[in-house]
């Protein structure tokens, strides 16, 4: 028992302390930039002192510590990951919620806050999530991920840059609103200055334990991990329950242990599933992009994601699933996998490299193409063209 309770201290004393020694160097080097960039951050950040010194922690015990926390929750893993690939959240804040909750569903703390995603229930309330007697949406994996992305969404459209979503979504958009006016700038190194104190010291580690999260994420045995997952393809599959029905009862007719549909349930309060509610189980997923036929493709241009599936007319999340360890932007002479059907005989580039100077833009309440065409400073037929 003694020795029961030392791993568990050893193991959970500090999620940011590892080895950088335990890294894939020559995956770190490259991607280390890519990470930074991804939230907006100058590239300068990687000589910021706090930052180097838990980089420079990292650990064995902690990177085994990551990998067992995927391995326990596979499929909700998988699900999440999924999601945000599919949204125009950048991947690092996948492990945002790995940060608030591990990837528990049930997890809690001590203000109030609940969920994957950690959301206050003024915040709950404001993304429309349910919370009564009988259930608790934060604690739903999929409906809390869909709130926590487009809350990110709106973030990003308010303060324009990702790292400044991550500080406003862990100390609060106003408090944030409030700091940037204060010190008279957004910049990074201004707002995490110690001796001014614009901000909490937990939201000033917070943008750092993001990134050092990034980062083991891409250590060799974690890829690895991700990647015999991935290969499983098991995700949460949603089921509409129409009457009330017990839990027990959705354990026997899909012949999985009660023990796991009330993990992968954490929203239900109580053993009954109240009407209209929402219910998952795991379910392997038999349709996949990395089913087609590819060929290999090399990149002639450095580029992005987001441009290459404007290029091609192919989803996002297809070009990511055919290629698990590509980041957001792509290096000239990269090798890519792409569907079969895209190739040419032609020998000949497969689209034309141009700078993608699109973004997406959440209208608010009250607003006309006539305002947004004068706070973008763009024509109101561009953007009747662009969103045809």
């Amino acid at each position: 028992m003694i020795l029961k309770i030392f791993m568990v201290l050893l193991f959970s004393k500090s999620l940011f302390a590892f080895y950088y020694g335990d890294i894939n160097k020559n995956l770190y080097k490259f991607d280390e930039l890519l990470i930074i960039k991804n939230l907006d951050i100058d590239p300068n950040f990687v000589y910021d002192e706090k930052y180097n010194e838990l980089k420079n922690k990292i650990s064995q015990p902690e990177i085994h510590y990551f990998v067992k926390t995927i391995q326990t929750s596979p499929s909700i893993f998988n699900t999440l990951k999924d999601m945000v690939q599919k949204s125009d959240v950048p991947d690092n804040f996948l492990y945002l919620a790995m940060i608030e909750s591990k990837f528990l569903t049930s997890a809690k703390s001590n203000k109030n806050a609940a969920g994957l995603w950690q959301l206050m229930p003024k915040t709950a309330k404001l993304l429309k999530l349910k919370r009564n007697r009988y259930v608790d949406e934060r604690l739903d994996p999929i409906k809390s991920t869909q709130a926590a992305l487009k809350y990110l969404t709106y973030l990003h459209n308010r303060f324009k840059k990702w790292y400044l979503a991550a500080l406003a979504y862990n100390c609060g958009e106003t408090r944030l609103a409030k700091a940037i006016k204060k010190s008279g700038s957004d910049d990074l190194f201004t707002l995490l200055d110690e001796k001014k104190k614009y901000l909490p010291k937990e939201t000033q580690d917070y943008i750092r334990r993001l990134l050092i999260a990034s980062l083991i994420a891409r250590s060799t045995p974690v890829l690895e991990e991700i990647s015999k997952h991935q290969k499983d393809k098991v995700r949460l599959e949603s089921i509409k329950v129409k009457n009330r029905e017990k839990l027990t009862n959705i354990s026997k007719k899909f012949k999985i242990k009660y023990k796991l549909i009330k993990k992968y349930n954490s929203h239900i309060k109580r053993a009954i599933v109240p009407s209209g509610s929402s219910v998952y189980i795991p379910k392997k997923d038999i349709k996949s992009p990395k089913d087609l036929a590819t060929f290999t493709y090399t990149v002639e241009k450095e580029t992005t994601i987001l441009s290459l599936s404007k290029m091609l007319n192919i989803k996002v999340e297809t070009i990511k699933a055919l290629n698990e360890n590509l980041s957001i932007f792509i290096k000239k002479d990269e090798k890519i996998l792409l569907p079969k059907s895209l190739k040419t005989t032609k020998e000949k580039p497969l689209f034309k490299q141009e700078k993608d100077k699109t973004m997406p833009y959440i209208v608010q309440d009250g607003e006309t193409l006539f305002s947004i065409s004068k706070k973008f400073n763009n024509k109101i037929a561009t953007i009747r063209k662009l969103n045809s």
